[in-house]
């Protein structure tokens, strides 16, 4: 197995799991890892993030030239990136209600319980 970051839980372990299968960009996991303990101290963060990606994943940048703009994962959480707004509207599925209120967004994907 893997060495983990000082500081790492199961509890980071399952969350970060479940973001890095989300993510669109699945490099630099160690990297990643590090960031995550570094950036996410609690769940109602981890609901804010998965959100923002599900969002984000539908913007224009993260869509243009095959998803090339797609920041590293560890880049993105150290820039607290999950706070940046979507400037365009999204490709489907979200309205613009749900641009503001990624809350509703997290619950709208089941974000409120526990993964399995």
């Amino acid at each position: 197995m893997e060495a983990r970051p000082k500081g790492w839980t199961e509890w980071h372990e399952t969350w970060f799991e479940r973001f890095w299968k989300e993510y669109p960009r699945r490099q630099k996991k160690k990297d990643a890892r590090k960031a995550w303990v570094q950036s996410v101290r609690e769940k109602g963060l981890v609901e804010n993030i998965l959100a923002a990606i599900a969002l984000q994943k539908t913007s224009r940048q993260w869509r243009k030239s095959d998803g090339d703009f797609i920041p590293l994962p560890g880049t993105w959480l150290r820039a607290g990136q999950w706070e940046d707004e979507v400037q365009d509207e999204p490709k489907s599925g979200l309205s613009a209600v749900g641009q503001r209120n990624i809350g509703q967004i997290a619950r709208g994907l089941g974000l409120k319980d526990d993964p399995s």
